[in-house]
Order: structure tokens, then sequence, then C-alpha cells
């Protein structure tokens, strides 16, 4: 699965996506996830607070992922997602935007 981040990202967004990948957590395994941040503005607090009663819900359907690369324009989410890829069981893997095919090729070898 790919999907895309820009902009500041509001509750009802965050809400669509959960609808959208929910199930798929639930019947896939070996789920494989190219994420794109671009211009990220910020998160708000509701959408932050839903992503985290998210994470909690769902924490077991985590062990279905098994690859997540990152693509990011910003250095601070590289640094990020960096940090926390020994504290979960997919592998994750940090890309600069230009290395976009690059992390899909990744993702699926």
């Amino acid at each position: 699965m790919e999907f895309k981040v820009s902009g500041k990202v509001t509750r009802e967004e965050f809400e669509a996506f959960t609808e959208k990948i929910q199930p798929r957590l639930e019947k896939w395994k070996g789920i494989r996830l190219v994420e794109v941040i671009e211009n990220l503005d910020g998160v708000e607090i509701s959408a932050l607070m839903k992503d985290i009663q998210f994470g909690l819900k769902n924490w077991s359907l985590f062990n279905r992922l098994e690859k997540c690369a990152v693509v990011a324009d910003q250095k601070w989410i590289r640094v990020l997602a960096d940090s926390i890829d020994p504290l979960f069981k997919p592998e994750i893997k940090v890309f600069q935007p230009a290395q976009l095919e690059e992390a899909r090729d990744w993702v699926l070898h």
C-alpha cells in the first residue's frame, strides 16, 4: 500500500485513513507500506489523539506489517522514523523524496 500525507492532518482525514487501513490490517499478512510525507504542516491535536487510540487498539495487528518505507522531505520526520525503527516489528527505512522509486523497490523486495 502507498499513501501520501501533506499539509495539516485533520481528525477527519485521519479517520478516513483508518477506515481504509483497518480492514486490511485485519485480513492481510505481510503488508508493505510506502508513506510519502510532503510539506507536513502539523497535526491537529484531535487527529493525534485518534492516532494514539488507533495504535493502542491495533497494536497486535501491526505484527502483520513487514516493511514500511518513509519518504519525507523534512529532516525531523526522517530522524523520528529512524529512531522508532527498533521499537516495531516491521522494518522501517527512510528515504529522501528523490528516492521514491528506490523506496517502492525496497518495499517490494
